[in-house]
């Protein structure tokens, strides 16, 4: 029997770091949620370790990025991916990974981080309970997961007590991972490509400083006889991550043949105690839902979309992704927008998913490039410029392009590229991510800083800010979150333009700009609400 009902606005389906954002990201919003998570605790194996740079723009957003920073391995680690034939033997190659190097640019108001899926989901996590907006439920089970058109319910059961309740939502959101009950109840599947190739991955405790302290990397593979192996550091000390591939699966991975295999990968003599601290396999299998949402019912993360474990571009999509969909869900519980608002997020993020999935494949296609030039005799240097794409991927984080009713179409063409994926030029361009700009010398605040609770009219530092702030204030009048902000005088190099006005969605999006020389006095109300979802 049901003792009661929960009432929330959001049920979360899955405690991971996509979930556990999305509640911090819908709080923010000032909408309430509960999350549901069959695991007892948070996760112990850690299967991301990389967070981008706008991953880490959203840890700056919900007030955790120094924390996460602070988890991270640092710029020694950071700055290549090298090639062994064994961990202590001969270096093959090192390709630069600019992507992956923890140091800030100009690209980004935050700087990616190299750290371990577990440190950052217990940062979340403790952020997500100390939130009031925030209903934690861990070792629980969701099921009979159902919507119609006044709302979504849900039956949870408190695995420890045995005790059933209701919960009534206005909306569910499915970030509960590959093997995703939610799937089944917006009626789709996943189109996954299952493929015939497995790793086993390790985590263990070593002191392999004297064999790493002058050839560190972010992903240090081993052309091993028995198979290839990626040796990660998960702390740059002591903990350490492997993946294993090309092993007998015939045979039992126990903890003394995992010993066994990553001791011959090391390839010394010296006697290093190897401590296995967990284990768990995993297969290839690339692929996305066939839809992301139906309804009042929304998928996230690994729960929408799957990588191969080639170049962290699989969590980071949920990150892109909850940040998509977060938003609109607020907009649309306030009354700010219509319920067709979220219709946006399939047509706006599958694209998204659909490239870097593209990514990844290639990236696993690049990196055993190195390996057969590696064991035919062939040329390992040309092999590794051919991988530049597997660290130094800018163009696919920062240029990706939306489209769909929220952004205007923008007559001129998209700059010419060499390489889509490597390749960013900066640019104000609707659809795309609004160019970072640091707004003071110190490089402390950016524009980014300026996202999240709301759309933002950026004002070049020529545009006369009155009539736009009135503009502003008539169409925030009725409850749409919306400011105005301006800019210092920039050069001509920038990417912003003094006599411009940007508009930025919540979440960096550009969703449409005008020269204030082309606008007609008492025009302004009317060029912002074409491109607002205000209904």
């Amino acid at each position: 029997m049901n003792a009661r009902t929960i009432e929330t606005q959001v049920l979360i389906v899955g405690g991971g770091p996509i979930g556990l954002m999305g509640s911090l990201l819908l709080s923010r919003l000032g909408v309430r949620s509960l999350v549901v998570d069959l695991r007892g605790r948070t996760s112990t194996h850690p299967r991301s370790r990389l967070l981008d740079a706008p991953s880490v723009e959203l840890m700056r957003e919900v007030g955790v990025e120094q924390q996460v920073i602070d988890t991270g391995l640092g710029p020694d680690w950071t700055e290549y991916n090298r090639w062994f034939d064994s961990l202590a033997g001969r270096e093959i190659c090192r390709v630069p990974t600019p992507s992956f190097h923890s140091v800030r640019t100009d690209r980004s108001s935050s700087m990616p981080v190299m750290t371990a899926q577990d440190y950052v989901e217990a940062i979340l996590f403790d952020k997500a309970q100390e939130d009031p907006n925030v209903d934690l439920r861990f070792d629980t089970t969701a099921s009979a997961l159902a919507q119609d058109d006044s709302g979504v319910t849900c039956t949870i059961r408190d695995n420890r007590s045995g005790r059933t309740t209701l919960v009534s939502a206005e909306f569910a959101v499915g970030a509960d991972g590959l093997r995703s009950s939610t799937r089944a109840a917006i009626g789709t599947t996943l189109e996954a490509d299952f493929m015939d190739v497995f790793f086993q991955d390790v985590i263990f405790e070593a002191d392999f400083t004297m064999h790493t302290s002058d050839r560190q990397g972010g992903l240090l593979f081993i052309a091993h006889p028995m198979g290839a192996a990626v040796f990660q550091p998960l702390d740059g000390v002591r903990r350490w991550r492997c993946q294993i591939g090309g092993f007998d699966r015939s045979r039992e991975m126990t903890a003394e043949f995992a010993e066994e295999w990553i001791r011959s990968a090391l390839g010394a003599d010296d006697p290093v105690p190897i401590e296995v601290r967990t284990m768990t396999e995993w297969q290839f299998q690339p692929g996305r839902a066939g839809r992301l949402g139906r309804g009042r019912i929304f998928l996230a993360g690994d729960a929408a979309h799957v990588f191969i474990p080639t170049g962290g571009l699989g969590n980071n999509t949920g990150f892109v992704g909850i940040r998509n969909l977060a938003w609109k869900l607020a907009f649309v519980l306030r009354g700010a927008s219509p319920a067709s608002l979220l219709e946006t997020y399939d047509a706006e993020h599958q694209p998204v998913a659909e490239q870097r999935v593209a990514a990844g494949r290639r990236n696993a296609q690049l990196s055993g490039g190195i390996f057969r030039a590696f064991h035919e005799g062939g040329d390992t240097e040309a092999a590794a410029r051919n991988c530049r794409q597997y660290g130094d991927y800018d163009g696919l984080i920062y240029g990706y392009e939306l489209t769909s009713a929220l952004c205007a179409r923008d007559d001129a063409a998209a700059p010419e590229v060499d390489n889509t994926v490597c390749d960013y030029v900066p640019v104000v361009r609707s659809g795309r991510r609004a160019p970072n700009l640091w707004l003071d010398e110190s490089w402390t605040r950016s524009v980014h800083d300026w996202n999240g609770q709301g759309y933002t009219a950026v004002l070049g530092a020529y545009v006369d800010p009155a009539p736009w702030q009135a503009a502003v204030d008539a169409t925030a009048a009725p409850g749409f979150p919306i400011q105005v902000k301006q800019l210092p005088e920039v050069p001509s190099a920038s990417p912003y333009d003094n006599g411009e006005i940007v508009l930025m969605r919540p979440d960096s999006i550009v969703a449409d700009h005008w020269n204030a020389a082309s606008i007609r006095a008492g025009e302004e109300t009317v060029r912002l609400t074409r491109m607002l979802p205000t209904g």
